[in-house]
């Protein structure tokens, strides 16, 4: 049972960090919309190099989050629930990026 707990609260510190990079990213997006507008082209193109590292960790994390709900069973009432939800915010990362 204690095996179970440890692989569930596994999984919710990785679904947090997940849903951080989504909000990391959108906070990049907007400073770089800002300077791309303000014609700060260097700050500019470092938010986008950013983002475009905190995308590829939201891609790892998503496929860790996806491999463990299968690998381990875990909440399998809520799996599909979880995985699309996963995949809606994964589009979201993506269309920033």
């Amino acid at each position: 049972m204690r095996v179970l707990l440890k692989k569930t609260k596994e999984l919710e510190a990785q679904i947090d960090e997940y849903l951080d990079c989504v909000i990391r990213g959108a906070l990049l997006l907007k400073q770089g919309v800002k300077y791309y507008l303000e014609g700060i082209t260097d700050e500019f193109e470092n938010r986008l190099q950013d983002l475009t590292h905190i995308e590829s960790r939201g891609d790892e994390l998503r496929r860790m989050i996806e491999s463990k709900l299968y690998e381990h069973t875990l909440i399998p009432e809520s799996r599909g629930d979880v995985l699309g939800l996963l995949e809606s915010t994964d589009t979201v990362l993506n269309t920033m990026n």
